[in-house]
């Protein structure tokens, strides 16, 4: 896993993103605003991510990766047993977001 940001909620938890995983701006959920990779966040729109905490309703964290755990208050969201998988978006109220950290700076 290639830490590139960590997102930082109010509860006092993190989550750590990873270069290829798939993070998203939502207004409503389903519906995708602004979508893209860790890496491309962390290199081209970094700023505009944290701007985008007061924009939008939601942020959605989807793990590239089922083999890098991504659990969050004890459920998880992505894991692998096996031949079988499980990858669903975590969703986040950008509201509960303190900061997001950039892992290079």
């Amino acid at each position: 896993m290639d830490m590139v940001l960590i997102i930082c909620i109010s509860d006092g938890t993190s989550i750590v993103i990873d270069g290829f995983d798939i993070v998203s701006m939502y207004t409503s959920i389903p519906g995708v605003e602004v979508e893209h990779s860790g890496y491309t966040w962390r290199e081209n729109y970094y700023y505009d991510l944290l701007n985008y905490l007061n924009e939008y309703k939601y942020i959605g964290v989807k793990r590239n990766n089922c083999n890098e755990e991504l659990k969050y208050r004890n459920h998880d969201y992505t894991y692998q047993d096996g031949d079988f998988k499980h990858n669903t978006p975590l969703f986040l109220k950008t509201s509960n977001i303190i900061t997001i950290i950039d892992m290079y700076d």
